[in-house]
């Protein structure tokens, strides 16, 4: 009875005992993981100290400063001098004042020339055009050829009234009237360009013929056949028709042509314009 509550004991202090071996050993292996950690934090920041402390990367931390110095001295230098660049931009600059300068006398020279050149093309012009306009304007007073030969019948007459055999009435009358033969070759009195040709209601059928300058001379009461074409140049002394007796406001008188000038389009009196002694009245 009493080898077996030995033994119980012994047994049980057994227990214990590796119960406190395996803590042990347990702690242990705690312990020593924690003794790693701690070794290797150590070894990681003496090595960090050890790299930033480096004697060599201190000297060329010193020269960096040393040159930065060294530069920022040399910078206060240049602001207290002129620099040779500086110098030299002046110096550009003078000379393209000096180019400019130049090349604006040349333009002005350029310029007068220009002028000068312009002024003698406008005096040549204004000589062309008045030479051009000398040869033609021909038609001027007293310049028209008679363009019929014969007797005037009836005179012009826009302030004044005269009598019309045909209408039995007084009315004004924007032309001359030239007695002549029916057939008679009618001439232009001017060099031009047949300006229209048409029958009229009341002059019957009437070339107009534009001299430039705004004169045009008008020949009514033609006869229908051989009349000349609109747009054809005409010579002064050319046959542009013949006298017939188209005229229905003139039917009552003899055979004559009908005879007007135009000054801008307005009726002004042949007799400026015409050789009046060449006239039979």
């Amino acid at each position: 009875m009493t080898n077996n509550k030995f033994n119980s004991r012994k047994q049980f202090k057994e227990k214990i005992l590796e119960l406190i071996y395996r803590r042990k050993s347990f702690y242990f292996a705690v312990i020593l993981c924690i003794a790693l950690v701690g070794i290797t934090v150590v070894a990681i920041t003496y090595y960090n100290i050890s790299t930033s402390t480096n004697p060599n990367d201190s000297e060329m931390l010193y020269k960096d400063l040393n040159d930065l110095e060294s530069l920022n001295s040399e910078q206060a230098e240049s602001s207290t001098t002129t620099p040779d660049n500086l110098v030299s931009e002046e110096d550009n600059n003078k000379q393209v004042a000096d180019i400019t300068e130049s090349n604006n006398d040349a333009g002005k020279a350029t310029s007068g020339n220009e002028e000068t050149a312009i002024n003698e093309e406008q005096n040549n012009a204004k000589e062309t055009s008045t030479e051009a306009n000398t040869e033609t304007s021909v038609v001027t007073e007293k310049t028209l050829a008679l363009p019929v030969f014969g007797k005037s019948i009836l005179e012009f007459a826009t302030d004044k009234m005269v009598y019309s055999k045909t209408l039995e009435q007084w009315r004004t009358h924007s032309g001359i009237d030239i007695a002549s033969d029916r057939g008679t070759a009618v001439k232009a009195a001017a060099d031009g360009i047949v300006a229209d040709v048409k029958n009229d209601p009341r002059f019957g059928v009437m070339v107009i013929i534009d001299h430039q300058n705004g004169l045009k001379t008008v020949y009514a009461n033609l006869a229908e056949e051989n009349i000349v074409n609109p747009n054809q140049l005409i010579k002064q002394g050319d046959v542009i028709g013949s006298i017939g007796d188209t005229a229905s406001l003139e039917s009552a008188d003899p055979p004559h042509l009908h005879f007007e000038v135009l000054k801008d389009d307005k009726p002004v009196d042949p007799a400026q314009y015409l050789p009046t002694s060449l006239i039979d009245n």
